[in-house]
């Protein structure tokens, strides 16, 4: 069992995996805000006492993918796109319920992984981002005074560590937040398109 974290500790919101569980017929993958919504499953027997199987866990983009092998993106039997997602800052591995032992090796990815910078003019931040909603509340990094939603995308931009924003029209407030999930307290915002 597998928990994709936003915090140090298990709590919402998470990304929950399972392989090879309910006796070895099913692999689940889920989230978690504030209701438990399972997003795939695939019934199969993945695991065996017998030899060492290799599988993968990938989350990039706001694409939860889980895998059979070492190669990252090949044999993909769990995949779910997340259209909120939020950053992983913990992961916490353990055994299910029945209490088996597992023997765990653990590979991290070696790839090199760059980030490149989003430039783009005010006119073209419209096309940017997309109106996301059942998210979870994010950090805000900061909130401002602007006149319209792509005024508001246009100070997200400039944001490095910027991944969203809600913008409230009849006040002209702007609040530019990160993909650091903080409470279970779903909500909607313009997230920046991957």
């Amino acid at each position: 069992m597998f928990i994709l974290s936003s915090h140090t500790k298990v709590a919402p919101p998470y990304y929950h995996i399972i392989i090879g569980g309910y006796g070895n017929t099913q692999s689940t993958l889920a989230r978690r805000i504030n209701a438990y919504m399972p997003l795939k499953e695939y019934f199969s027997s993945e695991m065996d006492c017998s030899i060492y199987k290799p599988f993968w866990i990938s989350w990039k983009r706001g694409i939860i993918e889980v895998g059979r092998g070492n190669v990252i993106g090949d044999n993909v039997f769990l995949s779910a796109v997340d259209h909120c997602p939020f950053a992983i800052k913990n992961i916490e591995v353990s055994t299910g319920k029945d209490g088996a032992t597992v023997d765990w090796t653990f590979v991290p990815n070696s790839a090199n992984q760059t980030i490149t910078s989003l430039q783009n003019s005010p006119i073209k931040s419209r096309k940017l981002y997309r109106l996301a909603k059942d998210c979870p509340t994010f950090e805000q990094i900061r909130s401002i005074k602007t006149y319209s939603n792509v005024e508001c995308g246009s100070e997200c931009l400039a944001e490095k560590d910027c991944c969203g924003f809600r913008y409230y029209r009849t006040s002209g407030l702007c609040e530019i937040v990160s993909d650091i999930a903080t409470v279970n307290i779903v909500t909607s915002y313009h997230k920046k398109q991957m």
